[in-house]
């Protein structure tokens, strides 16, 4: 079944379904048909913030949403410095040097890079764009 992105009226339907219908998170899932690690983050940053159903008067999407989104990252600390690209791809000329390999090492270097999945997409973007020459 796919999957529906979040929206505000979402959260207000899983707070209903929580503390008025007294559902789990589980079946508030299957009704709404999203996946339930953002309910639970949700139905969390809500007990957090004090909230209990009905929510109080005057709690309109410009009041509910701050508590409940997850706290922005802080500026500059996005994206780590792309691996050189032109090294790696000349490394993987070397025999045993594996996209496994170069990604251990760059993860040793930053450990705040991606993933093995990112770095393999990433990887093959940055050779894609490699020029190439003829001998």
């Amino acid at each position: 079944m796919p999957r529906k992105r979040f929206s505000m009226r979402h959260v207000h339907a899983g707070l209903r379904l929580t503390w008025a219908g007294g559902l789990s998170e589980r079946q508030i899932t299957r009704r709404l048909g999203l996946s339930r690690p953002p309910v639970a983050a949700y139905m969390q940053r809500a007990q957090v913030a004090g909230w209990s159903w009905p929510l109080p008067h005057g709690l309109d999407a410009a009041t509910v949403e701050p508590p409940l989104l997850p706290p922005s990252p802080a500026p500059g600390s996005l994206a780590p410095l792309a691996p050189d690209w032109a090294m790696g791809h000349h490394e993987r000329k070397r025999q045993g040097v594996t996209l496994f390999l170069l990604w251990q090492a760059d993860k040793a270097t930053t450990p705040e890079g991606c993933q093995y999945s990112g770095f393999c997409q990433a990887y093959r973007a940055g050779a894609s764009q490699l020029t190439l020459g003829m001998r």
